[in-house]
Formats: C-alpha cells, sequence, structure tokens
C-alpha cells in the first residue's frame, strides 16, 4: 500500500497534515462511514461522509456555499486514483478549511 499527503479538518479541532494509507477503508474510517468524493479543483478533492447531515453528523463548514458535515480529507488525484496533495498546495488547502499556516 501507498501512503498519501493529506489535511484533515475535523468539527471543532485543528486542521492537520497527515500521511494515510491511500486506502478506501482508512478513508471510510476517517469521515465515519461511506464516502462522497467532491473535487473542487483539477487537484484538489475533499472526501466527506455522503450520509453526514443524514447521521446527525456535527457541522464542519461551508466550501463554497455548501455546507458539510463531519470530518472532511483533502485529497488530490491521479487518473482515477486519489494521490497526495502537492506540498506547495498544503498551506492553502489549510487556509481554505480554517487552519493555520
Amino acid at each position: 500500500m501507498n501512503k498519501i499527503l493529506v489535511v484533515i479538518k475535523r468539527p471543532d479541532a485543528a486542521t492537520v497534515i497527515e500521511q494515510i494509507e491511500n486506502d478506501l477503508g482508512v478513508l471510510q474510517s476517517l469521515v465515519g462511514g461511506y464516502i462522497e468524493a467532491v473535487t473542487l479543483a483539477e487537484d484538489l478533492i475533499l472526501i466527506v461522509n455522503e450520509e453526514g447531515l443524514i447521521n446527525g453528523m456535527p457541522f464542519n463548514m461551508n466550501v463554497c456555499g455548501y455546507p458539510f458535515y463531519g470530518t472532511i480529507v483533502a485529497v488530490s488525484s491521479k487518473g482515477e486514483e486519489f494521490a497526495s496533495l502537492k506540498a506547495a498546495n498544503v498551506p492553502l488547502v489549510i487556509r481554505m478549511l480554517g487552519g493555520r499556516k
């Protein structure tokens, strides 16, 4: 398995940078259920719980006017696969998700 660099934003918690296994089970564990991939840009995808609101997960934040509930995991893509965020983009992603850096 290969590891990817991601930014994780949990509700009411600090935004963190982590290396995780690029595995569906790991992503599901982080968001607490089935994942939904929301593409914001060619190289920026937000992974969220597709039933976050229905399952009563806490509000996290609005992105582009759309509310997100539960944990958000920011990744990039390479073709059809999830991939590491580019190191140069990490500070921008952290600022976008309400963190500092």
